[in-house]
């Protein structure tokens, strides 16, 4: 796809993330914590109070189709889906 030097990985915990710093915030965002610990949800927090994302990013969290929140503070649920046990949210941190 000639991405190499495109994406970034920090190896840190989600959920204590601090600020963004002098980097330009990220338009998209993965977060497949652990199930049930209540880990992605303070993660999406940690993300959106850094500014780390743009706020038309979008943001894809997978949790347990029984622990995903209906709705997450800061965040508009632009779609989700079960698949079996699994839940996949897509949502945006542009509107609250």
């Amino acid at each position: 796809l000639g991405l190499q030097g495109c994406t970034r990985i920090f190896r840190r915990d989600a959920t204590r993330l601090g600020p963004c710093g002098n980097m330009p915030p990220y338009g998209i965002a993965f977060l497949d914590p652990p199930y049930g610990r209540e880990l992605g949800t303070r993660a999406l927090a940690a993300l959106r109070e850094g500014g780390w994302l743009t706020e038309d990013a979008i943001v894809v969290l997978e949790e347990s189709a029984s622990a995903m929140p209906d709705g997450i503070a800061g965040y508009e649920m632009l779609d989700r889906r079960v698949f079996g046990d699994t839940a996949i949210a897509i949502m945006t941190p542009g509107k609250t």
